[in-house]
């Protein structure tokens, strides 16, 4: 957390702060909110995000950040909607040097809270991510594994790209 990840595409992606339990400030930010289902919560991290590619770009982190944790399932930010977050981030275009930052939620198995990773998942492709912890001490290259599950088994506090 705090530092620049790289990913690959002109894109830098810092994990600002997070807060594992945000199920009552998402529930307060909008009376239309659904609460999570039984045994789930509300996972919220705030984020910035910094372009430094050649014209300009939109992001998608709604679409590309994602979260995995014990469970070895991916949560998206569709199929594990948090609802309405507060200050969500931004799918503004960004021109080489600028940079967006907001909030981006997951509704989350609450067993996965402690040891989730966020992980970025490019449009249109599933094979080149690069995953970002949310705990533990500096965040360092992990080796690479085969698979989502290998990596969230064995990679918890660091980071890698397979």
């Amino acid at each position: 957390m705090g530092t620049p990840v790289d990913l690959g595409d002109g894109w830098l992606v810092t994990v600002l702060s997070i807060m594992p339990d945000a199920t009552q400030t998402i529930l307060k930010e909008n009376m239309f909110n659904d609460p999570p289902k039984a045994g789930n919560q509300f996972f919220m991290a705030r984020v910035r995000v910094s372009y430094n590619g050649g014209g300009s770009k939109s992001f998608g982190g709604s679409f590309r950040l994602r979260a995995m944790g014990p469970s070895a399932i991916g949560y998206s930010t569709f199929e594990n909607s948090a609802g309405v977050t507060p200050d969500p981030l931004p799918d503004s275009e960004v021109f080489s040097g600028g940079s967006i930052e907001g909030s981006i939620a997951w509704q989350i198995k609450s067993s996965d809270a402690s040891s989730l990773v966020m992980y970025d998942s490019p449009l249109f492709s599933s094979s080149d991510r690069t995953y970002m912890a949310f705990y533990g001490g500096p965040i360092a290259y992990s080796s690479l594994f085969s698979s989502d599950k290998e990596w969230a088994q064995k990679g918890y506090g660091k980071m890698g790209r397979y």
